[in-house]
């Protein structure tokens, strides 16, 4: 939890930033969105970590040179978190126009 936690809670502060540059009127309290219309707890397990520890297993266990599997993870990485805003993203909009 020392780790999974402040994790989950920069992952909301982030999608919180990408709502308020959307024009949201989000705040974000640990791990918790919120708006005047809606509120979204991120847990693990929807924070994109399992995910993450699973994608980087499968690229160092695959046969290739160090600095390619460097640039795999990292890219990667990047792409899981990109997505996985766009998903709390998605998920908060749709929330918002429901209420």
């Amino acid at each position: 939890d020392s780790f999974v936690d402040p994790y989950t809670s920069l992952v909301a502060k982030m999608s919180g930033v990408a709502l308020r540059v959307l024009g949201e009127d989000a705040s974000v309290q640990g791990s918790v969105l919120r708006s005047p219309r809606f509120a979204v707890t991120i847990y693990n397990g929807c924070n994109g970590l399992i995910t993450s520890l699973i994608f980087i297993s499968g690229v160092l266990a695959f046969p290739a040179r160090l600095s390619a599997k460097v640039i795999g993870v990292i890219g990667g990485l990047v792409s899981i978190q990109i997505i996985n805003m766009v998903r709390i993203i998605g998920l908060s909009e749709r929330l918002r126009n429901t209420s």
